[in-house]
């Protein structure tokens, strides 16, 4: 994944994104990359809708471990 750094400082203070939710948004996509590695494309409508429940279930667990509360 590639990430480009916007420095337009009229978003200084603006709070568009929260560390938390930027954490969260991460997890539940690195998960569906590992889905499709290991998966391949979802099959149907049920299983991709067990993606999306496994993709953010995953988010607090990860989000936990991000800030050092593993366990």
């Amino acid at each position: 994944m590639k990430a480009k750094t916007n420095r337009d400082v009229g978003l200084i203070g603006r709070q568009l994104y929260s560390h938390t939710s930027l954490v969260r948004t991460i997890e539940h996509e690195r998960m569906h990359v590992m889905q499709l590695q290991v998966f391949g494309k979802p099959k149907s409508l049920e299983q991709e809708g067990g993606w999306e429940r496994g993709a953010y279930a995953s988010e607090d667990q990860f989000l936990s471990h991000f800030n050092g509360r593993a366990g």
